[in-house]
Formats: structure tokens, sequence, C-alpha cells
């Protein structure tokens, strides 16, 4: 990995450089010497313990990996067999929650992975009536059926429509955001349009698309690890709002439980969001002692200042 690698590649990256990115954004530049100068250790230890060439096991290159429902076994065969292939390397898990089903953290806790909170997530139960009742989840679906935009499901996209896609999602995810989140080509824009590893979802208005979503489903949840719009376009279009009732629609649709991933929390508490911190799962203790050491520090300060601060500003 190198210092542009996207976060869902690089420990570092998640845990560092998107931090100093962010700052960068709403910081003034003099304001970002602190941030640098707490961040600096912790990237010192990261480095002392290897963890920016960490193999990810599981990791499907998006902001959210949906995991199947096995037995603790299962996991315990998984780390054997990554360390029998990737041995003098630390592993990792990405996407680690309680999710009201399975509680992944506790079975990997147990099997000797440390667990490093990432971010806080909002889960969601579409069958929960309370959701349905929620003001703003009717007043989206309204506004997603209105005919002020016209929805276009996976069928209707085409490989002409694959650069208006690109842009919308670029708008938000590279341009508003930041440059350490997966910058999908148009390969996989392809890719998904051939194979639907992510069903592509747009909205279309006056012969122009201005918003995209791609659905991923597996082992009974959904989530968006794709989602643009035109930044441009009016607010009272209300594009975003129209793409995460589409994704909660989806979700209720197919029976499924809604991952809504991180990021605009109040957005995501008044549609039925639930906040759960989500970690990141590193096992080191085939690893030499230094290493040990270095990752169990990361953990411990991690925990008792990222916990906080996650479940302060989300």
């Amino acid at each position: 990995e190198n210092a542009s690698t996207s976060y869902v590649a690089s420990l570092p990256s998640a845990w560092v450089r998107y931090t100093v990115d962010e700052a960068m954004r709403h910081t003034h530049r003099l304001g970002l010497y602190p941030v640098r100068a707490a961040l600096a250790p912790l990237l010192g230890l990261l480095r002392v313990a290897n963890l920016h060439r960490a193999a990810l096991l599981g990791n499907w290159l998006v902001s959210t990996n949906l995991y199947p429902q096995v037995a603790p076994a299962a996991w315990h065969q998984a780390r054997h067999a990554a360390i029998a292939v990737a041995g003098q390397r630390p592993l990792a898990i990405r996407s680690v929650c309680h999710n009201g089903v399975t509680d992944l953290p506790k079975t990997l806790a147990d099997d000797g992975w440390l667990l490093i909170p990432a971010r806080l997530v909002y889960l969601c139960d579409p069958a929960d009536a309370r959701v349905a009742s929620h003001h703003n989840v009717r007043r989206d679906r309204k506004l997603l059926h209105s005919n002020t935009v016209e929805l276009l499901p996976p069928a209707a996209l085409a490989e002409e429509d694959i650069s208006d896609m690109r842009r919308c999602f670029r708008q938000v995810f590279i341009d508003k955001y930041s440059a350490y989140n997966p910058d999908f080509s148009d390969a996989f824009f392809r890719l998904c349009l051939e194979h639907r590893f992510l069903e592509l979802y747009a909205l279309r208005r006056a012969d122009q698309l201005v918003g995209v979503l791609g659905v991923l489903e597996r082992h009974g949840w959904v989530t968006a690890p794709l989602i643009g719009y035109d930044t441009t376009a009016a607010l009272s279009l209300g594009l975003y709002r129209r793409l995460m009732a589409l994704l909660l629609e989806q979700a209720a649709q197919r029976q499924c439980k809604l991952h809504y991933s991180s990021g605009a929390g109040q957005f995501k508490r008044v549609r039925g969001g639930t906040p759960v911190l989500e970690f990141t799962a590193v096992y080191v203790q085939h690893l030499p002692r230094h290493q040990q050491l270095a990752t169990a520090a990361f953990a411990a300060l991690m925990s008792r200042f990222g916990t906080r601060l996650l479940w302060r500003f989300g």
C-alpha cells in the first residue's frame, strides 16, 4: 500500500489519513497542526506493528462487507488458512459489528483477535413497524415516487450511462468527502451492469442522470457501497433523500435487514437507523513480540479515545 491507497484496502488510510483529509476540508490550515501531532504517534505504531501490510480477510473493497452467519469454528478455520498463506503479515477483518443476529465481535475476540474501533454505523430492520411510521420515511417514500424525477431500475441502464453514473458517484464520494474513498472505475460500473455485483439504480431528470445507487445484498442484509448524485442540482429535488428511500424500500421488498453504513447520523437515526460501533478485528499472535506490543498499544489508544470520538461525532 502507499499513502494514496483507499481506506477499504489500507488500515493506515482508514484510521489516520482519512481523518487528516477530513480535517483539511473543515479546518483552517493552521488548525491541522494539532491534528497531525495527535495522529503522528498512531501512524508510527501502525508502522511498527506492520499493519500497513495487513492481509484483509473477506474484503470486497467496498465500504461495508457483509458476512454469513457461520459457527465460530468457521472463523477459527479461516484464521488458520490465512496464516498458512500470509504467515508474516497481520490479519484483519473489516466491518465487524454486533448486528442483532450474530455477535461477530465476541466470536473473534474469543479467538484471540483484537477489536479496534473503526466507524459508527447505522442498522435498521425495515420489518419493524416503527420504521415505516417515521414521518421522514413516509415523506421520503412519497418523494421517491413523485413524477419530478424518474427512477431507473437495473434493466434500464446500459453502457452509455456509465460516465454519468460515475460522475454522480465521484461528485459525492470523492469531491465532497474524501479521495480516500474507493474511486470506482468505468470497468467496475461495467462489471456491475453485466454481473450485478452491485445492482445499479439511477435517477433521471430532463434526459440526464442525476443520481445513482449501488445495492449489495448478502446473507440477509442490504447495504449501498455506491451512492452519488448531482451536487449542483436544486436541493428541493431531494436527490439524497430519494436514494436513501429507495435503499430502504429495496431492503423491505427483499425482506432483508438494512445496513445504512456510516455518516449522516442524524439523517439515518430519524429513518430507523440504530447506531452501532463497528470494529476492525486484527490478529497478530503469530507475529514477533514487538509487533504484538505495538498493535496492543494502538488498540488500547483507539479503544480509549477513538470510541469516545466516534460516539460523539459519528
